[in-house]
């Protein structure tokens, strides 16, 4: 009820299907919105895929407001099944990705643009230790 009146933006590299947002075919590494314009953006199982994240995480800093929330999720470098070699700790470059991170380079990069992290946890569908699990999932605050 509180967000309401809020919009929703979506961005995509191609034309997707009607997700009930206002929706924008644009590259996160040069997004078409001003400066300080979202209070939150998520970007989630995405930055694994962009060649250029650094340029991407510019872009979200620039769009965000001052104090404005990024929830970002990726798969984890360190997972226990990557720890077990079930699947590889390179990125899946079949499957288009160019990096993928650690909990511990991702949150040293958020740092490094100056993302405050209010919380990190894992995602998985197993009971295991949140640091073990398949995906990162990180909250943070925009510190301008």
């Amino acid at each position: 009820e509180e967000h309401k009146d809020k919009k929703i933006y979506g961005v995509d590299i191609r034309e997707v299907g009607n997700y009930g947002g206002i929706f924008k075919l644009s590259s996160t590494t040069k997004l078409p919105f001003r400066k300080d314009f979202f209070d939150c953006v998520v970007f989630a199982g995405v930055i694994q895929y962009i060649n250029d994240y650094n340029k991407s995480l510019e872009e979200i800093r620039r769009v965000l407001k001052n104090n404005g929330r990024l929830v970002i999720s990726t798969v984890n470098k360190e997972s226990l099944l990557r720890r077990l070699k079930i699947i590889g700790k390179e990125p899946k470059r079949e499957a288009g990705e160019f990096k993928i991170f650690s909990n511990i380079e991702l949150e040293k990069l958020l740092k490094e643009y100056n993302f405050r992290i209010i919380k990190k946890t894992g995602v998985d569908y197993t009971i295991i230790p949140r640091t073990l699990a398949s995906n990162s999932l990180f909250i943070c605050e925009n510190e301008k």
